[in-house]
């Protein structure tokens, strides 16, 4: 269940941050009209799942989310 909420957190923040380049991706879809832009989006997509999985992988192996927990606790103590 926590590997769950930790996965959830982290794609809804990749959405989060994916959103934004979308909208321009897609306006600038409007400007193109011969189907170059979906070979962009697909390949930007595909970084971007690149980049969340290593995003993922580092934050496992390095153990940011305990550093994270410790930090946040000490935010909380604090105020």
């Amino acid at each position: 269940l926590g590997i769950g909420k930790e996965l959830g957190r982290i794609f809804i923040a990749v959405a989060a941050g994916m959103i934004p380049v979308l909208v321009y991706l897609h306006f600038c879809s409007l400007w193109w009209h011969d189907g170059a832009s979906l070979k962009y989006l697909g390949a930007f997509l595909a970084v971007c799942a690149v980049f969340a999985a290593v995003v993922l992988a580092l934050y496992k192996v390095l153990g940011l989310n305990a550093l994270f927990m410790q930090w946040f606790s000490r935010r909380k103590k604090s105020s």
